[in-house]
């Protein structure tokens, strides 16, 4: 398991809904990192290498599947792990995002938070 293992990206414009993951993420002991549109997380994904991206759909300046297609498209990001976390329920969307090979695409509204990290822990081994 690599140094950065631990370390989370919480891609989310909405602030009040990135604090409760962030506050939730830092009770685990990961290292989270935090970004308020989708340029910035895909700036932020790219230099610090995170583990685990946690990255919503609709944002302001790179959508979520952008910012998937890219971290794809890129080296280290081809294997990074990601989970959707949106409010979007849409089966293409979901089609979409699997071809892209996401670990997980969850609606925001169907989970509660301990389930979210229940997912995050499963994925990251801890």
């Amino acid at each position: 398991m690599s140094n950065n293992s631990k370390k989370i990206l919480v891609i989310e414009d909405e602030e009040p809904v990135r604090k409760v993951i962030v506050d939730a993420l830092q009770d685990l002991n990961c290292e989270v990192l935090e970004a308020k549109n989708g340029q910035e997380g895909l700036d932020i994904a790219l230099s610090e290498h995170p583990g685990l991206v946690l990255l919503d759909l609709i944002m302001p300046k790179l959508a979520g599947q952008q910012v998937c297609e890219r971290l794809r498209s890129d080296t280290w990001g081809k294997n990074v792990h990601v989970i959707i976390l949106t409010n979007l329920d849409s089966k293409t969307e979901k089609e979409e995002l699997k071809d892209l090979s996401v670990d997980d695409y969850l609606v925001k509204s169907n989970y509660k938070l301990e389930e979210i990290m229940e997912k995050v822990k499963k994925i990251l081994l801890i």
